[in-house]
């Protein structure tokens, strides 16, 4: 064989089959078990000390405080504590950088005071900042930017108050407005769904057994959309917005409960901003709740992840090119209250982080799924775009194509590239 300039004919063959190709499965370690004080209820992963490593910080409401464990590159030191108040009852955390300082500030939601708080982030030693009056029992937040402002804003679905609270930081505070739902809001999701890039947002109305949907102007205001229904017996609760079928439109993942019956995903699928019937797909637990979507088995498109809180274990639902494959669980502690998404332990892709309320503790599942060899470009897919980036670099010598990593490029390195590009993943 010549090298040198190298061409496709030795794969072309095996280039249309693979041109969807993606890797297959996914694997999670044994959990591991972070003490967390009495009834942690939220928690959230960010880099909080700017050393470059992703820290845990935790809320727990016995007795009110935020546990923030900074991360040592070998694990989770001990806790420092920060104290909301007695009474207050700390539930969502989210972090960002509300005044630009390149420190992840906190903000937590006060679930028996109706508030929202700011903890501002000086060098890894938070202070109480700014609070906004939110809806009565905010029982979710989400974080997004509603206005465009390049902040970020905070969203909260409010159970007893039926309404979302759309508080915007703008720079020193918190201006909250609010938008009416259904019957007790449980769940609340942003993403853009009818394609005008505002963003959107969608919220479970448990009581009413049904989705509000809310179209946004791209100033901060929400105007409502129509509903979608799952009717009886099952109850919506957790929410988000997710492209299912990788076709650009975002498709919206409900997932809804009722004891007596097999737990569901929802799948209402969006065609040109509109939502056709829904698919279901089981989750494998019961009272399910929280879902988060990420490339779980890199594979290139968005996985779900189901915490089912009476079962005590967390669903992973495989996308399977467009439809959820069969739920695999893993075993959490007991009454699993939220589920979060993080990178603690370095693993090669998203970890999942569940707060466990009754059994004190939080919950780290080390995603083990291997990157694909010959994903060289690393978007989840084997298909040409990685034979001619492959190429590239071999052409011009560069240790990048030194695929056998023995600190030569040669034909060697051709010959298991094209190997591994013909196995796909």
């Amino acid at each position: 064989m010549r090298y040198g300039k190298i061409t496709k004919g030795l794969a072309l063959a095996a280039l249309a089959a693979l041109a969807g190709s993606a890797s297959a499965g996914v694997s999670f370690g044994p959990r591991t078990d972070i003490a967390a004080a009495q009834r942690p209820s939220s928690s959230v992963v960010a880099d909080l000390n700017g050393d470059g490593l992703r820290d845990l910080a935790v809320t727990t409401d016995t007795p009110d405080k935020v546990l923030i464990y900074l991360n040592t590159g070998a694990g989770l030191g001990a806790p420092a504590t920060l104290l909301t108040g007695a009474g207050s009852g700390p539930d969502s955390i989210a972090a960002g950088d509300l005044d630009g300082d390149g420190d992840q500030d906190l903000v937590v939601v006060l679930k028996n005071i109706g508030t929202i708080r700011a903890y501002m982030n000086t060098g890894g030693v938070f202070a109480a900042g700014a609070s906004g009056a939110v809806g009565a029992d905010p029982r979710a937040m989400i974080v997004t930017d509603v206005n465009g402002d390049h902040r970020p804003d905070f969203i909260t679905s409010n159970r007893d108050s039926n309404d979302l609270s759309i508080a915007s930081w703008n720079g020193a505070g918190f201006s909250v407005s609010s938008v009416a739902t259904g019957q007790e809001p449980y769940g609340v999701a942003a993403g853009d769904f009818n394609a005008d890039g505002k963003v959107d947002l969608a919220a479970t109305n448990h009581r009413d057994r049904n989705v509000s949907l809310f179209t946004g102007n791209g100033a901060g205001g929400f105007a409502a959309a129509g509903t979608l229904n799952v009717g009886n017996p099952y109850r919506p609760d957790g929410v988000v917005f997710v492209d299912i079928e990788r076709d650009g439109d975002m498709d919206l993942a409900v997932v809804a409960s009722d004891n007596a019956v097999a737990n569901q995903v929802f799948v209402f699928r969006n065609t040109a901003g509109a939502f056709g019937a829904p698919t279901l797909s089981p989750t494998g637990g019961m009272n399910s709740g929280q879902v988060v979507a990420a490339d779980l088995d890199r594979d290139g498109d968005s996985d779900l992840a189901v915490l089912n809180v009476d079962s005590a274990t967390l669903s992973i639902l495989e996308n399977l090119g467009g439809a959820l494959g069969a739920p695999v669980t893993l075993t959490t502690g007991a009454t699993p209250s939220h589920l979060a998404l993080g990178n603690l332990v370095g693993s090669p892709s998203a970890e999942l982080v569940v707060t466990g309320r009754d059994s004190n503790v939080v919950s780290i599942y080390e995603n083990l799924t291997p990157p694909c060899p010959a994903d060289v470009n690393e978007d989840g897919f084997v298909n040409g775009n990685d034979f001619d980036q492959f190429a590239s670099w071999f052409d011009a010598g560069s240790a990048l194509s030194d695929f056998n990593g023995d600190g030569f490029v040669n034909g060697n390195d051709y010959d298991e590239f094209a190997q591994a590009f013909d196995l796909g993943c």
